[in-house]
C-alpha cells in the first residue's frame, strides 16, 4: 500500500518538473539555449548566398540563418553580409550520355559566403492569360537586427504550432572586422 501512495505522490512532481525546467526560457535566453530546449523553437530567418568556384565551373546556393551571419563594409563602403565558408566543386568528371549523365566532383575549393546586404526582386502585379503582364521591381536591404519569433509546444509528442508565438528574441548581426581586413567584395549587379 505504501508503494501505491508513493507513486501517487510522485505523479504530480513528474508533471511539474518539466514546467520548471522550461520556466527559465525567455527573451533573454541565447539562441543556443532555445535550440537545446525541447519545448521552444526559434523561427530564425535565412538569407541566400550564391557562391561559385574561382574558375566558374561549380556553384551553389547556401541558405544561412541570420544567427550565423555577420556584417562588414567592403572597400567601396557598401554593406556586406558574411556567413562563414563552404566548399564548392571546381573540377568535374562527366560520364554517361547527354540524357543520362553523371557529374562527379574531382576537386573542390573553400570559398567565403559573402553577399551584398542590398537585393532586388520583382513580382507580378497584373496577369493576362495565365502569364504575368506587368512586373514591379523592388529594392531592399537585409536588416542588421531581427525580431525572431519563438514558438512553443506543450509536449514532446506535439508539433510546434507556428501560430503560438510565446515571445520574440532580438538577434543582432555582429561586425566582421576580419572581413574588412581581407577586403572581400562581390560583383554588384544594379
Amino acid at each position: 500500500m505504501n508503494k501505491f501512495i508513493a507513486r501517487l505522490l510522485i505523479l504530480p512532481l513528474l508533471a511539474i518538473i518539466p514546467l520548471q525546467a522550461a520556466a527559465g526560457i525567455g527573451p533573454e535566453s541565447t539562441i543556443s539555449e532555445l535550440y537545446q530546449d525541447r519545448f521552444h523553437y526559434p523561427v530564425v530567418p535565412a538569407v541566400p548566398f550564391y557562391v561559385h568556384a574561382a574558375n566558374g565551373s561549380g556553384s551553389k546556393v547556401v541558405w544561412a540563418k541570420v544567427t550565423e551571419m555577420s556584417y562588414y563594409r567592403d572597400n567601396n563602403g557598401d554593406l556586406m553580409l558574411y556567413a562563414g565558408t563552404t566548399h564548392v566543386c571546381s573540377k568535374f568528371s562527366v560520364t554517361g550520355s547527354i540524357g543520362d549523365s553523371d557529374r562527379r566532383c574531382l576537386s573542390s575549393e573553400t570559398v567565403p559566403l559573402i553577399r551584398p546586404a542590398g537585393y532586388s526582386y520583382q513580382y507580378c502585379v497584373f496577369r493576362t492569360d495565365g502569364d504575368c503582364g506587368r512586373y514591379i521591381k523592388s529594392d531592399s536591404v537585409y536588416p542588421l537586427r531581427y525580431q525572431v519569433p519563438v514558438v512553443k509546444r506543450m509536449a514532446e509528442s506535439d508539433s510546434f504550432n507556428y501560430a503560438n508565438v510565446v515571445f520574440t528574441k532580438t538577434v543582432e548581426l555582429g561586425h566582421c572586422g576580419e572581413c574588412e581586413v581581407k577586403g572581400w567584395s562581390v560583383v554588384k549587379v544594379h
